[in-house]
């Protein structure tokens, strides 16, 4: 990657060998350490094969006691957008997830839809980069492990057990996508919830079918 003072003039590169994933994990996290920074300094960087420049803020020295504003958020699943031309919003609350199962209403266990015109967290957070230096995210992370539950109500196609990774990655991997515009930018700190304690929230009864699961069904990457 490549990343200076200015976003006009890229004149420093970083480069690692440092990727991690895991068995069942859809994609891979890339580590890229950049040495000799500034303290409280604004960097701009563009990653490798992309065309967007981004930015980030240094943290302050130690001991300075400068006043400074954090935001807190919990209970952040993925959310959509207003579905053209049928002037409604699309909602994601916790129990629906994008195109992996789009719902003008919520299912059992949520309350409470986003009305048209009504912002998503994601978004109103993202329209105030500017009063925060820093996000605090402590739990409840995309809902990934919800997918069993939606799968059983019937919002989610058909999904195996076996197969139901998948769809666990692909919904962490859209809220990641979608929170990029405050990640990018701001140094996003995240802590495990109850929702990251396993695939499937601690435990599913499928009522019609007569089945209970446990963290038995998970797979490797998808527990605490």
């Amino acid at each position: 990657m490549r990343y200076g003072l200015s976003p006009k003039h890229l004149a420093l590169t970083a480069t690692s060998n440092i990727s991690v994933t895991y068995q069942t994990s859809l994609t891979y996290n890339n580590h890229v350490l950049l040495p000799n920074l500034r303290p409280n300094t604004i960097y701009y960087y563009r990653p490798s094969n992309s065309d967007t420049t981004y930015s980030f803020a240094t943290g302050r020295v130690a001991g300075d006691l400068t006043p400074f504003t954090a935001a807190l958020i919990v209970d952040m699943g993925q959310s959509c957008c207003v579905c053209a031309p049928c002037s409604r919003m699309l909602i994601n609350y916790p129990g629906t997830f994008g195109a992996l199962g789009l719902s003008d209403h919520v299912g059992t266990g949520a309350a409470n839809p986003l009305k048209v015109n009504e912002q998503t967290t994601i978004q109103a957070m993202s329209s105030v980069l500017g009063s925060y230096e820093f996000l605090l995210h402590p739990g409840d992370i995309g809902y990934a492990d919800y997918w069993l539950k939606e799968e059983i109500q019937n919002y989610l196609p058909n999904t195996t057990i076996a197969n139901g990774y998948k769809v666990y990655e692909s919904i962490l991997n859209a809220f990641f996508d979608e929170v990029a515009p405050i990640s990018s930018v701001k140094a996003y700190m995240v802590g495990p919830g109850n929702h990251e304690a396993n695939c499937d929230n601690g435990g599913t009864t499928d009522k019609v079918r007569n089945i209970t699961y446990t963290a038995a069904i998970c797979s490797p990457g998808q527990v605490c």
